[in-house]
């Protein structure tokens, strides 16, 4: 026999306002991960590894709408203190995200010496893309728990979904990462 947790109305409108805040959070970073995946696509080998970022690209443009429609559809449960907490505390993944693409651009000529060129690049780029990645599927994970609690079963299953897509996407990220290191070694090694 499963025994269900019964949840007070205190504990349910906390968790409303957790999923508020880590949605509006996500939100902002799939956002920035679409600034690093618009940049990198086009520096990626034509076929499978554009192919691969620009579905990513367009992937994490449809998270962010659908972060954006379940933050709307609780928005009753939204105050001004959850929202400046979801964007302050979340928020800091998309500065990551932002930040690194500056760092990125700003060692491009080191990235030049090291006579690694866009090889190089492309596997700096797939590290903070899966980074984001990580920090995605553990936030999905949570909130999913959150919004369960709160009995919103349509958010709980809409984060499920995106889960589960985003883990695939890992997936091939970490299929992608030995063929970028072998790029960026064959591009060493015709520089040397």
């Amino acid at each position: 026999m499963v025994k269900t947790r019964t949840v007070s109305p205190a504990h349910r409108e906390q968790a409303i306002q957790v999923a508020v805040e880590e949605l509006t959070g996500l939100a902002l970073q799939e956002r920035g991960l679409t600034v690093l995946l618009a940049r990198q696509a086009p520096e990626s080998l034509a076929g499978g590894p554009r192919e691969r970022v620009e579905a990513h690209l367009r992937q994490s443009r449809e998270h962010s709408r659908i972060f954006d429609e379940r933050v709307q559809a609780l928005k009753a449960h939204r105050g001004s203190g959850e929202l400046l907490a979801a964007y302050v505390r979340s928020g800091l993944a998309l500065v990551a995200a932002v930040g690194a693409t500056v760092g990125q651009t700003a060692t491009l000529p080191l990235a030049r010496l090291r006579k690694g060129g866009p090889q190089e690049r492309l596997l700096e780029n797939a590290g903070v893309e899966g980074g984001v990645l990580a920090n995605k599927l553990v936030i999905l994970t949570a909130v999913a728990k959150a919004a369960e609690l709160s009995g919103d079963e349509q958010t709980r299953a809409a984060l499920v979904r995106v889960r589960d897509e985003a883990t695939k996407t890992w997936e091939q990220l970490l299929a992608a990462t030995p063929g970028l290191m072998d790029g960026l070694v064959t591009a060493r090694a015709a520089a040397a």
